[in-house]
């Protein structure tokens, strides 16, 4: 299975691998081993930690999803639908990621549905949705 992530666990492992590259171009002695040691640092200290704390994320998102889920079965739902919201810095107009399972099911089999945002944000930004398929990530 591939996993996927945080942007500041990639941004921190091409920070690494940039450095790695640029390593054999290092002329001098002592700029070599600093840079040896910049890269060790962030590989063995800070990495970890940043790959630490995604986890924390993303296991009390999963969490917050699944007591929703466990309420959802109390009050005997059909379906449960989820807002989270990500990052709410945009300039211009929020993108919503909609997962369905049932989004590939045809018009008119039963249990399919259609899921949509029509809807403005907060400051009156029109919302722009995008379907989501996890099969397209694996």
């Amino acid at each position: 299975m591939i996993y996927y992530d945080s942007h500041e666990v990639n941004a921190l492992r091409k920070l690494i691998e940039g450095k790695r590259k640029y390593l054999p171009a290092i002329k001098s002695e002592f700029s070599y081993q600093q840079t040896q040691k910049e890269i060790l640092f962030l590989e063995n200290d800070i990495l970890p930690i940043v790959l630490r704390n995604t986890n924390i994320i993303h296991a009390e998102f999963g969490k917050y999803a699944i007591r929703g889920f466990d309420t959802a079965l109390k009050y005997r739902c059909n379906g449960l639908l989820l807002y989270q919201p990500i990052d709410e810095q945009y300039s211009d107009h929020p993108i919503i990621g909609i997962l369905n399972l049932r989004g590939n099911q045809a018009f008119g089999t039963f249990g399919a549905i259609n899921i949509f945002v029509d809807n403005m944000d907060g400051m009156g930004a029109k919302v722009e949705p995008i379907n989501l398929l996890l099969n397209d990530l694996m």
